[in-house]
């Protein structure tokens, strides 16, 4: 059964993880709503004992599961049997919750290495179009995502700045559309958190986004705050069925804060550049 995906309701196992402690039956397959499976493998008798973390995970967990021994035999097991089984789960218990632990202090680790990696390439340029085509290729490479596409907040309004496709698709640069229009990026602009998002309504877009956009499945808008205003939106889509996970949107949220500095220095810079453009215009013309 390995790999076997089980209904949890109205199971033992259930019982066992709300409860909180060991559940233990001589009368397994007329009590348990998988017992044609039990009667499959001839199981008469089963305990089944939570594997619960000592601390709250990173992920928010603390039940991890169970842990059940079976027996083809229709009488408890004996006490010996107990004390080691309710043993050896202390022992999985804590060993699961140091995985867990350090599997966390990993992903950090590279969602700080990927923050870091991207505040240097970015930050090699002032030029606003190599900002946003580093930042987005950073992005499309961090997340495996097949699409990136970056918009700008424009009152009620977004704009799309440019975009990076796997397979080489081009966006409508400059295409603007009211943030009414879009309920995945309005959530993103009201709550200024990432919003994890399915496929998109293509039906109002003009037939070259619709073919740009054609097979997205998943999405990831991920709003750029800075000074508490969120002055862009990136989107980043996947073709294939694969739904974003709370890490890859935690990475992305710490290098979108990253990005939003450093699209308003390019921003800045340009400003500064035509500044200066039209005051040596001015004076030539003085």
């Amino acid at each position: 059964l390995l790999g076997r995906h089980l209904p949890l309701a109205g199971s033992f196992v259930e019982h066992s993880m709300k409860a909180g402690h060991t559940v233990e039956t001589s009368h397994a397959q007329g009590a348990s709503v998988h017992g044609a499976l039990l009667a499959g493998g001839d199981i008469q008798t089963m305990r089944l004992v939570p594997v619960v973390a000592s601390q709250r995970l990173p992920d928010g967990r603390v039940a991890l599961g169970t842990i059940g021994f079976y027996s083809r035999r229709a009488q408890p097991f004996t006490r010996v049997q107990r004390t080691l089984i309710d043993d050896f789960a202390s022992l999985v218990s804590l060993s699961l919750q140091r995985a867990a632990l350090l599997r966390a202090v990993r992903v950090t680790a590279h969602r700080l290495e990927v923050a870091i990696e991207l505040a240097v390439d970015i930050s090699a340029s002032l030029d606003e179009r190599e900002v946003v085509r580093r930042m987005l290729d950073r992005l499309l490479e961090t997340v495996a995502a097949e699409r990136a596409a970056l918009l700008r907040i424009d009152s009620a309004e977004t704009v799309v700045e440019d975009s990076r496709d796997v397979l080489g698709i081009p966006d409508v640069i400059g295409y603007r559309m009211p943030v009414a229009m879009q309920p995945l990026m309005a959530e993103a602009l009201r709550t200024q958190r990432p919003v994890v998002g399915g496929t998109y309504d293509r039906g109002a877009l003009p037939a070259a986004l619709q073919r740009a956009l054609s097979g997205v499945r998943h999405t990831l808008s991920v709003p750029l705050v800075l000074s508490g205003e969120v002055i862009a939106v990136v989107v980043l889509s996947r073709r294939r069925d694969v739904v974003f996970g709370a890490d890859e949107v935690a990475t992305v949220q710490l290098v979108g804060n990253l990005a939003a500095l450093a699209l308003r220095n390019s921003w800045l810079y340009a400003e500064a550049q035509e500044a200066s453009r039209i005051k040596s215009d001015f004076l030539n013309m003085a």
